[in-house]
């Protein structure tokens, strides 16, 4: 199985808080060849910005997290002219912020879930493609 997995998934693999147990699960299901997780490459930034701001991550552990999502095998996908323009109609659509749409863009054009721990971005765009919240997986 494939999942898109957005900001709020990795960060809970770094970051004990609720959730943090079925975010590593997952990392451990990656590792174990049992699922793929892909991400565009904007995760990389996201995470590491609210790493960075939570003042208790030194430069060099933000920048070993960063490493490490790439050493456990998450594809990381540049974006397109094509997943651009459907993130700006998604985040039209559901209210929401072009930043969240681009992961369900990447869902959609890929044609497999998006994993997240955002509920009410979950809430806002559920009629734009499959969402699946990392506390029901």
């Amino acid at each position: 199985m494939t999942y898109v997995i957005d900001a709020s998934v990795v960060l809970k693999w770094f970051v004990a808080e609720e959730g943090s147990i079925m975010a590593r699960k997952l990392r451990t299901q990656l590792l174990a060849g049992e699922v793929d997780l892909v991400a565009p490459d904007m995760v990389l930034y996201e995470m590491a910005h609210v790493l960075l701001r939570k003042k208790t991550f030194a430069v060099p552990e933000v920048q070993e997290a960063v490493a490490l999502v790439f050493r456990v095998g998450v594809a990381v996908s540049p974006p397109d002219v094509g997943q651009i323009s459907k993130a700006i109609e998604f985040a039209s659509r559901a209210g929401a912020s072009v930043y969240d749409s681009a992961y369900l863009a990447l869902a959609s054009d890929l044609g497999c879930p998006l994993v997240t721990a955002d509920a009410r971005f979950a809430k806002a765009a559920s009629a734009l493609g499959d969402i699946r919240l990392l506390s029901d997986l």
